[in-house]
């Protein structure tokens, strides 16, 4: 347990993202090198919202000289309605968001393994097969080895796609995780009426209205990106 951190509630070192639990040697020094130089800034800027974690941008504010602002969340387009996109296809031409569309609501998986970490071909197999054996439909975004994958899952229940808007589609290595747990988990996470999945989704409703009313005119972030603007101006 860590339970030495100014603003921090005490937590385990595995809540810690997947990210931190792979990092070398190398990149750990140069981490403690980049924030060993926080000290020597002007401002401290924090893509979030101040509401969402108060205690933190207090013990901050408590322990530095200058100014420290939470201005989140910036994102490219908060309101995606009066976004101007071209037409939502991947590179080989499949509408991804028309097939969205016409699916049940909150009836489709998303999935992506983001850009930081790769998975090995034969975990990707058990996550294709788990995938395939669940029934639920899904939105896969696979960046590399996109048609072996389609093979793996053909059948018609989702879609693999190289690439996709994902703000538009928002509103590990070690030991393999099998196939069997992963349907299971699918099928649970998908179900409607799971407990478990009802307290994430109320939970993601209010941490979405939290930010929406970060932003609004008045507002923690709106007053805080304002303050900056008239420090730096100054």
């Amino acid at each position: 347990m860590v339970d030495n951190i100014p603003g921090l509630s005490p937590f385990r070192l595995s809540d810690l993202p997947s990210f931190f639990h792979v990092l070398n040697q190398q990149s750990l020094q140069r981490l403690f090198e980049v924030i060993s130089k926080v000290l020597q800034a002007q401002y401290l800027l924090f893509n979030s919202v101040f509401e969402l974690e108060p205690s933190v941008i207090h013990a901050l504010q408590a322990t530095f000289s200058f100014p420290v602002y939470s201005l989140g969340p910036l994102i490219p387009y908060f309101n995606l309605q009066y976004h101007n996109c071209s037409c939502p296809t991947t590179p080989n031409g499949v509408d991804y968001l028309e097939w969205l569309d016409s699916q049940p609501q909150s009836s489709v998986l998303y999935i992506s393994l983001g850009s930081f970490l790769s998975v090995s071909s034969a975990q990707m197999n058990e996550i294709a097969a788990g995938l395939h054996s669940s029934g639920v439909k899904y939105l896969w975004v696979v960046r590399d080895k996109v048609s072996s994958v389609k093979e793996s899952v053909c059948g018609g229940l989702g879609m693999v796609v190289p690439w996709c808007d994902q703000l538009k589609v928002k509103d590990a290595n070690g030991d393999l995780v099998r196939r069997e747990e992963i349907t299971e988990l699918v099928r649970r996470f998908m179900d409607s009426e799971n407990v478990g999945r009802k307290e994430m989704v109320e939970r993601v409703r209010e941490i979405r209205e939290t930010c929406l009313r970060a932003i609004e005119k008045g507002r923690s972030s709106e007053k805080n990106f304002e303050a900056f603007m008239k420090d730096i101006s100054e």
